[in-house]
């Protein structure tokens, strides 16, 4: 019992699956009977199978049935995990593959089948599905500018007042060069601090917007700033999270040194270059390290 999705993944008005089984393997997965079926039917899956509206069932050939479902990338989502849930064992469709491609190292290594084989589980999907990574960090510690050098534009207003980005912002971007690039989506987040009955109902919303983020995004950059102690909300939360598993940067290091660093502090890479540009290299290198190699050995 096999089965591959045909339609590309990602946002769509249909999404397509192929079946490779018996007309008795099809009827017990959707609890259906297939008796009387002959080439096309709309049919209405059993409740307590697949809680679907009605699909299109379509015969290809002898064991082989398209399903074509009303709905896009959550409806195919849900496809795969009662799939998996029922044992049917997913063949990848090179067409889907292809078109699901979001940068030339995607293209490269998921049209492959030598390569597509040897990518752990994390890369797949990091290739399939470009990564969302965000920057978080006490207010004014320059994430807005370093946003905006990575994406090279100025997409958000940068100033010395505090609780001047009260909405995260996105934007796509190409990490790495050339053959090896892969996409992803850059998120600039307002700055976290503690909120109370002083502060604006839109910083209280921006924060909450913020800090809903921290467990929805796929990579956590933390930007501290290496003047200015932390936020009490920020301690909390570093003391509250794994950050071996974040990235932590601290920028402005032109400033003199605050009077209470903190272990954080000290842990944190240095954003001391120059250029923006060099510091948004320096953090795209250490997202290269911390996921390794995409193959255990280049192939070309």
């Amino acid at each position: 019992m096999k089965y591959s999705q045909l339609s590309a993944p990602g946002a769509s008005a249909l999404a397509i699956f192929e079946f490779r089984g018996t007309a008795e393997e099809i009827s017990s997965l959707f609890g259906i009977n297939l008796d009387d079926f002959h080439e096309l039917r709309l049919v209405q899956p059993q409740t307590g199978h697949l809680d679907f509206d009605q699909f299109l069932l379509l015969k290809v050939a002898e064991d082989i049935y398209e399903g074509h479902f009303h709905g896009g990338y959550g409806v195919a989502r849900a496809l795969h995990e009662f799939l998996a849930a029922q044992d049917w064992e997913e063949v990848p469709s090179q067409l889907s593959i292809i078109s699901s491609a979001s940068s030339p190292l995607a293209l490269r290594l998921l049209a492959k089948d030598k390569c597509y084989g040897q990518l752990t589980a994390e890369w797949r999907q990091r290739l399939l599905t470009p990564p969302r990574i965000a920057l978080f960090g006490p207010p004014n510690a320059g994430k807005s500018t370093l946003f905006n050098a990575w994406v090279s534009e100025n997409r958000v207003t940068v100033s010395e007042h505090l609780g001047t980005t009260r909405d995260f912002v996105e934007a796509p971007i190409m990490l790495g060069v050339g053959d090896d690039a892969i996409a992803a989506t850059l998120i600039d987040t307002a700055g976290l601090l503690l909120v109370d009955d002083q502060v604006q109902v839109n910083d209280v919303a921006a924060v909450e917007m913020s800090l809903g983020l921290l467990d929805e995004v796929d990579e956590c950059i933390w930007v501290l700033d290496h003047s200015t102690q932390l936020t009490p909300l920020m301690s909390e939360l570093l003391l509250a999270r794994d950050t071996d598993n974040d990235l932590l940067f601290i920028n402005r290091c032109d400033l003199p040194r605050c009077d209470t660093p903190t272990q954080w502090h000290s842990q944190a890479q240095r954003l001391d270059m120059p250029e923006h540009k060099q510091r948004c290299a320096t953090i795209e290198k250490a997202l290269f390290e911390k996921w390794g190699a995409p193959l255990p050995e280049q192939v070309s």
